[in-house]
């Protein structure tokens, strides 16, 4: 299949507007999970050459404790520097000082040097000085602190690796201004003055990434400690000119108050972690035009059935199809990583018995089967899937009108939906019985739906059988007075008697 892409052209000219504000320094990048905002930072940030982007992902971090993770920031972030720009930071002996050597030695010793110098620290802290000030008056008392910075004292690339090591191999260190902030620091304002230019000025970027999937400690000790530095220093942590701080607002809200209560002002907490309003990573019109190219790109898992009235393209299947994922879209269960997995549109082949009459029935013959097919590759089981249908079905409880651009004929839409659950919600010999559909072709037929809707219905010759044809619905007090159904309600109710009667393939 054709590989497809969103364009994220006019979506991608707005951030940079909301990114290049002068007092812009800290931006929450806020959107659902799965709907591309990795991706689209990386299209819109990585080519441009005004931005020097830096990015983390620290989703791993749930290992280390919620000290450890702001070292683990820090490793991450000096990796993302060597490995991307190595030759232009043109390192030298002196990026690896005495106040590095001091924090490597902290680890190399461990526990016992750590407590002997814990109320240093405590007090360096409350005094606002810096850290290093601290480890430097450490290394006049260490006596064999110069004989380990001579051990150490070699090419650059072995420094950085034997960090590392000794890094990944350490519990972390509990210092939020280090010696390695003070590094990163200056490598990235050595890589700025390299690039700068009287036409064009760089701006560093942080991106820190899928906060929201961390643990919630590691959550807001990372916001606080970047805030921190901020309300301190007016300038943010590592000097970077800009931090993005990509997650959903919602699931940090529903956090939020998961853990402090619901009577907490969220919004209160919330507001100084960014400088400007939260970017809303709204991209759900581009998803859905997504949709429209990828279910007219994707196979059908049958090839048989590319020409039958049911499944040509363009056919009235299609545009339930879409209309039904455009729905989910907006209720924010269906995102772009899910669409994007993909690869047919399944048609449910399988033959069924009822109950009540006596021939099996095909599944190819009710297309409803095949939508819910389609739907069940979109998440775990069976049971989830029912819970999103009902769901999005109370969500639009007065209905779901899609983009007219879309959808000219919406009443189609309808008519099409009701056809396609119509065979499941009615009684089984109305439905399924091909002699009682005989007797009864020249008669509208009617039946009370649980909501109390009278459904009016007639049966049609199709090929060689009949099948119902939907025809309106009415008030059961007043039949003269039509009634606007939830098709969702309509496929909810239809998808539990499938499941009832072992019909959802």
């Amino acid at each position: 299949m054709t590989t497809l892409r969103i364009d994220h052209t006019e979506i991608g000219k707005e951030f940079l507007r909301h990114l290049d504000l002068a007092d812009n320094k800290r931006i929450l990048f806020s959107g659902p999970f799965g709907t591309g905002k990795s991706t689209f930072l990386r299209e819109v940030l990585g080519p441009n050459e005004r931005y020097l982007v830096l990015s983390v992902n620290p989703i791993n971090y749930s290992i280390g404790t919620n000290q450890d993770v702001f070292e683990w920031i820090k490793y991450d972030i000096l990796l993302d520097l060597i490995y991307k720009h190595a030759s232009e930071l043109d390192l030298t002996q002196d990026d690896f000082s005495t106040l590095l050597l001091s924090q490597m030695y902290l680890v190399e010793k461990g526990g016992n040097v750590l407590s002997l110098i814990s109320p240093l620290i405590a007090l360096s802290e409350k005094v606002g000085k810096p850290i290093a000030t601290v480890l430097t008056a450490l290394r006049d008392t260490v006596k064999d602190f110069q004989s380990f910075r001579k051990r150490l004292e070699q090419d650059e690339g072995e420094l950085i690796t034997q960090y590392f090591q000794r890094l990944e191999s350490s519990p972390g260190s509990p210092y939020e201004k280090d010696p390695l902030s003070k590094l990163i620091g200056t490598l990235l304002e050595r890589l700025k003055h390299g690039r700068n230019t009287e036409e064009n000025q760089i701006t560093t970027v942080l991106v820190v990434d899928a906060l929201d999937r961390l643990d919630p400690e590691h959550i807001f000790r990372l916001f606080n400690v970047f805030s921190a530095h901020y309300d301190i220093y007016d300038t943010n942590k590592f000097g970077f000119d800009k931090v993005v701080f990509v997650c959903d607002v919602e699931n940090i809200r529903k956090i939020f108050h998961h853990r402090y209560g619901t009577e907490v002002d969220f919004n209160g907490y919330i507001d100084k972690f960014y400088s400007r309003e939260v970017f809303d990573f709204n991209n759900r019109a581009l998803v859905k035009s997504f949709v429209q190219q990828l279910i007219q790109a994707l196979p059908l898992s049958n090839g048989d059935y590319d020409q039958t009235r049911d499944f040509i393209r363009k056919s009235e299947f299609y545009n339930v199809l879409k209309w039904v994922l455009y729905g989910f879209i907006q209720a924010r269960e269906i995102n772009l990583r899910m669409l994007v997995q993909i690869r047919h549109i399944p048609i449910a082949t399988e033959r069924f018995p009822l109950k009540t009459v006596p021939d099996w029935q095909t599944a190819d013959s009710y297309p409803v089967l095949s939508l819910f097919k389609f739907l069940r590759m979109l998440f775990p089981s069976v049971e989830i899937l029912e819970r999103k249908l009902e769901r999005v079905a109370s969500l639009f409880s007065d209905g779901f009108i899609a983009s007219p651009e879309h959808f000219r004929f919406a009443e189609s839409i309808d008519s099409a939906v009701a056809n396609y659950c119509l065979p499941f919600l009615l009684p089984e010999k109305n439905a399924f019985d091909q002699n009682h559909m005989y007797e009864n072709t020249s008669q509208t037929q009617r039946h009370t739906l649980p909501n109390n809707f009278l459904v009016e219905y007639r049966y049609e010759r199709d090929r060689s059988s009949f099948r119902v044809t939907f025809e309106k619905f009415v008030s059961g007090q007043d039949r003269g007075r039509l009634v606007p159904i939830n098709n969702f309600q309509l496929l909810y109710e239809t998808f539990k008697v499938c499941r009832e009667k072992g019909i959802v393939f």
